[in-house]
């Protein structure tokens, strides 16, 4: 999924905007490049009557290339980002508003922020290699998710997604 970085940041909404309680929700395996906010989840500061409870989203296995911010960012619900790769990405996950995110083995080069929160925003970190950028996210409470999944280790993330997220398809 892409579009371009040569239009204002405003010319495209996100690319995988996941809004208006929406629950239960998985975006895996994806090759997510070339845009300026590519995913928000959550799509409003004041929409938290119908957000809160809800918004429960899973991002695994994803390779983030060159993405300015949102990748990605959640307001009110609870998140899991695990076995990724971030390359080139100014602002990675954002987590404001009281959302909870989980975020493990997980990889970035080239990124300005990794994991960082706003507004009230929370997370809690392992097995990641942060790659030098910040994260300066605060320290959340949830410890597990209520399915199974095997963490890859950041020694194999970049190895394991990089060639295989996304389309790849050949005929």
């Amino acid at each position: 999924m892409s579009s371009d970085t040569t239009h204002s940041k405003d010319f495209y909404d996100g690319l995988i905007d996941i809004t208006h309680a929406a629950d239960f929700v998985t975006v895996s395996n994806s090759y997510i490049h070339d845009h300026w906010k590519a995913s928000l989840i959550g799509h409003s500061d004041s929409n938290g009557a119908e957000d809160i409870g809800h918004l429960r989203v899973t991002q695994h296995n994803n390779h983030w290339h060159n993405i300015n911010s949102r990748a990605p960012s959640l307001r009110f619900g609870t998140g899991h980002v695990f076995n990724s790769f971030f390359s080139s990405v100014a602002d990675g996950i954002n987590t404001r508003l009281g959302a909870q995110v989980l975020v493990q083995s997980n990889v970035w080069e080239g990124a300005k922020n990794a994991l960082f929160s706003t507004d009230g925003g929370f997370a809690v970190q392992s097995g990641n290699d942060f790659g030098g950028a910040a994260n300066t996210a605060a320290v959340g409470t949830i410890k597990s998710v209520p399915y199974s999944y095997a963490l890859l280790g950041s020694a194999n993330v970049k190895a394991a997604v990089v060639g295989s997220a996304g389309n790849t398809l050949s005929f």
